[in-house]
């Protein structure tokens, strides 16, 4: 057994009735073993690697071998026998996903702990820089974020176009894991390389006070700029998004600051008609 692994509950095993393969899956180069995996029969998968010339790390014409696909399916025994049986661990598939990735994705927070605990690297990146935490973060995967923040994993980490896990999951409207993020220590001011928006700009764009009022609770600065002088309190009446504007504004955000236009928030609230807006804007401390 590797080390810091457990029995798979308890050394009782998982007896499921394997499936025949798909003519996908055929077609696909699906090991038996593999099959077993995507079933999670945990007995099978035994059975298999007691087997002489068991083809543990073989791919399929995707790549992925049969610890990815058990990851995937989030069957944590078949994982763990798998990787007692020395199956490589950070392999990756022709999308260079991983193990970790693939029960990231899934949720499957005690698969992610199984791998992380047998030495799997959290930093590992696809082409395009997605981590396995950038990835549950895009997924809104909270179990798989807690157990890959517990692990360690940089909340730093960023895509090739320079986005990481938080503001991924501020423009996808995760608050929970907005907060997760944050109380790991991630950089709630960070920015976008495109056109340097922050989460609070993100959210209060999309008009997601729930996720506005979580940044603003880990201090999240309501005074920062994008291009064009823009602030999270013109996105937000920009959008008629009142409720967004409301919680901006009690943080002391500036209803009468200008972008390179020249219009500030209350201008562009009173441009699309919307009182409510506009009435909310007047409570701002500069107004």
């Amino acid at each position: 057994m590797a080390a810091g692994l457990d029995p798979p509950n308890g050394g009782s095993l998982a007896r499921r009735a394997v499936t025949m393969p798909t003519n996908a899956e055929v077609a696909a180069g699906y090991t038996d073993l593999m099959v077993a995996c995507r079933d999670g029969a945990a007995d099978a998968v035994a059975a298999h690697l007691a087997a002489a010339g068991a083809a543990i790390d073989a791919k399929n014409a995707r790549g992925s071998t049969s610890l990815i696909v058990a990851s995937a399916q989030g069957v944590t025994d078949c994982v763990v026998l798998l990787l007692a049986a020395n199956a490589v661990v950070d392999v990756t598939n022709s999308g260079g996903l991983t193990a970790l990735m693939a029960a990231a994705a899934g949720n499957h927070a005690s698969t992610v702990a199984a791998l992380v605990a047998a030495g799997a690297n959290t930093e590992v990146a696809t082409s395009t820089g997605v981590t396995s935490l950038i990835l549950a973060a895009q997924k809104g995967q909270s179990e798989s974020v807690g157990a890959l923040l517990k692990a360690g994993a940089a909340t730093k980490a960023t895509t090739a176009d320079g986005n990481n896990a938080l503001l991924f999951a501020c423009s996808l409207g995760h608050e929970a894991i907005v907060r997760q993020l944050a109380a790991a220590g991630a950089d709630v001011d960070a920015t976008t390389s495109a056109d340097q928006s922050s989460g609070l700009m993100l959210a209060s764009a999309k008009g997601d006070a729930a996720t506005v009022g979580a940044l603003l609770s880990a201090s999240a600065d309501v005074h920062l700029r994008r291009k064009h002088g823009i602030d999270a309190l013109m996105l937000a009446a920009l959008g008629s998004h009142t409720e967004a504007a409301a919680r901006l504004c009690e943080a002391g955000a500036l209803a009468g600051v200008r972008n390179e236009e020249g219009l500030t928030a209350l201008l562009l609230a009173a441009g699309n008609a919307d009182a409510a807006t506009v009435a909310t804007l007047l409570t701002a401390s500069d107004a």
